[in-house]
């Protein structure tokens, strides 16, 4: 097991979720098999370890070793679903990560579909979804995101997607949402095409975004739209020092 020190110069080609996702200003140290790579993040819950790649229950093991005598602290712990299989640990959430590389086709624009790049409707988004989504994974207001995509039927928000674009150039877009009077009329899908040619068009790298295990609408949704990249993570809530 090699240890790393700067994974920016790492070579992570072939760990596409690490690649784009992971801020080198979060970084703080990592670990490398010869199948893996594991990555500890400073994040809003004190740490973070993403682990990418083809594990044995062993070397997870030894990663996490090696991380404690260190003295960090891993709250929260991403592992490949299959490893999660042979791990005896709590579940705290099983979900999936899409990414995509390049912008679909030029296609015609739909003009209920429009960008806000400011905190004008942060008051509106905010009140759509506590109705539409009150488990959304980011807020105006409380989270950084570089624009919102709301569509508008009537004067009213009926649906709506974020994306924030990282210092590497890397969008992920998050809080999907459509409110309950307004769907299966395809708004979600196409809030996340528009998502996605919005971001490219900030010469983004790639886009992704992560849903639940249990959310099979949204799997369904994403499956359909031809990313790159679909990989199955599984999150535990780990307290190392405990």
């Amino acid at each position: 097991m090699q240890s790393l020190t700067n994974y920016a110069v790492e070579t992570l080609g072939p760990y596409p979720f690490l690649e784009h996702f992971i801020q080198e200003e979060d970084f703080l140290h990592g670990y490398q098999t010869e199948t893996a790579i594991a990555i500890h993040t400073t994040g809003k819950e004190g740490g973070w370890m993403a682990i990418e790649g083809e594990l044995s229950p062993t070397e997870y093991v030894n990663i996490i070793h090696e991380c404690v005598k260190r003295g960090c602290s891993i709250p929260r712990v991403s592992v490949p679903r299959a490893l999660a299989k042979q791990l005896q640990l709590s579940t705290r959430s099983e979900w999936v990560w899409f990414l995509k590389l390049q912008p679909y086709p030029p296609r015609a624009l739909d003009s209920r579909i429009h960008k806000v790049v400011d905190n004008s409707r942060d008051k509106d988004i905010t009140a759509f979804l506590k109705i539409a989504s009150p488990k959304a994974s980011a807020l105006p207001g409380v989270d950084e995101i570089d624009f919102w995509l709301l569509t508008e039927i009537d004067g009213e928000i009926a649906g709506s997607i974020a994306s924030t674009i990282y210092p590497n150039r890397h969008a992920h877009l998050a809080s999907l949402a459509v409110h309950p009077s307004y769907r299966r009329m395809g708004l979600a899908r196409e809030l996340t095409i528009r998502a996605i040619q919005e971001s490219f068009a900030l010469n983004v790298n790639g886009v992704s975004l992560g849903v639940y295990q249990q959310n099979q609408n949204a799997l369904d949704l994403y499956r359909a739209l031809d990313f790159d990249y679909e990989i199955a993570f599984t999150s535990f809530d780990l307290d190392s020092k405990g």
